[in-house]
């Protein structure tokens, strides 16, 4: 892609710009900062669920920083992770509480039991969720989520691509976003399993 500042590189998923700010990163600052965005922590759900790992140290080489930096490597993340995160950066960086059920009524149509929001934890400032909500609505504007443009609603969301095998065309296809950015509506996150095979992109889902 050329020179591109931060907001291209992330709408173009641009690895060789992530790489390189990833060896930049204090190892220490990077796990503290994944670990206030719930990687290797307890994650608020009434379902069991996939712990997601980021896994690297003071004695990680450039080659595993680098891949970490661009979300690979040994990073594991799951769908419903992804979706708490994205939903924080739409709720100005609180996330709040996730509930199964809205609310219980009897025969009569008279509520019994509602539940209310609540909140679970400041993930990051609002300036922080603002800025990626900037960056997000970037990728559907001019970036590698522009199938997404030009609908009824606004999308700010983040494509993925998770290689699989050492084949690097052997890749699972992500996306995460939340439709009408001024007032989010609706949190998603998609992943085509062997998106290779299938032909079909989790942007397309």
């Amino acid at each position: 892609h050329g020179e591109e500042d931060l907001a291209h590189s992330l709408a173009n998923s641009c690895n060789a710009a992530y790489s390189n700010i990833g060896l930049t990163l204090k190892i220490e600052s990077f796990r503290e900062t994944a670990k206030e965005l719930l990687f290797n922590e307890k994650l608020p759900s009434l379902l069991p669920y996939s712990q997601s790992k980021f896994r690297l140290t003071k004695e990680s080489p450039d080659s595993e920083i680098m891949m970490t930096a661009i979300g690979q490597g040994k990073t594991q993340v799951s769908p419903y992770h992804m979706t708490l995160l994205t939903a924080a950066i739409a709720n100005g960086g609180t996330l709040m509480q996730p509930y199964l059920v809205d609310q219980i009524t009897n025969y009569s149509g008279t509520t019994i039991t509602k539940n209310l929001p609540e909140k679970y934890a400041t993930l990051m400032t609002s300036e922080e969720a603002s800025k990626l909500k900037e960056y997000m609505t970037g990728v559907v504007e001019f970036g590698t989520g522009a199938a997404l443009g030009g609908e009824s609603y606004t999308v700010a969301g983040k494509t993925g691509t998770a290689e699989y095998s050492s084949d690097k065309e052997k890749s699972h296809s992500w996306f995460t976003g939340f439709s009408n950015v001024d007032n989010p509506e609706l949190v998603i996150s998609v992943v085509v399993e062997s998106a290779d095979k299938s032909g079909m992109s989790a942007v397309s889902v």
